[in-house]
């Protein structure tokens, strides 16, 4: 039977079992590429994990450089917007310099 002379609900059916295949077939292929890379790894010597550690970027904690004397958990390294605390303080006629570590 061809799609033209389908019914809605034989549709909707064909539509069910195709995402179901389709899903079926991607977690095949995932499979199938963990088998690879494993074996990729195995034969440089190394293990998965330490591939994947390699592209890695170290995020750097930044330094305070700005902090709130009345509250000192209130801190700011100086990049991006200016947090809230400190741009009241600025508001009220505080200098930058005032917060300074």
């Amino acid at each position: 039977m061809s799609i033209e002379e389908q019914s809605i609900e034989q549709l909707q059916a064909t539509i069910k079992d195709a995402e179901a295949k389709i899903k079926q077939k991607k977690a095949q292929s995932l499979k199938d590429a963990y088998v690879q890379f494993k074996e990729i790894a195995k034969a440089n010597g190394s293990t998965i994990e330490e591939i994947l550690k390699v592209g890695k970027r170290v995020h750097k904690e930044s330094k305070v450089a700005y902090r709130d004397p009345a509250e000192p958990k209130n801190v700011w390294a100086g990049r991006g917007r200016k947090p809230l605390w400190l741009e009241k303080a600025l508001a009220e006629g505080k200098k930058l310099e005032d917060f300074a570590v």
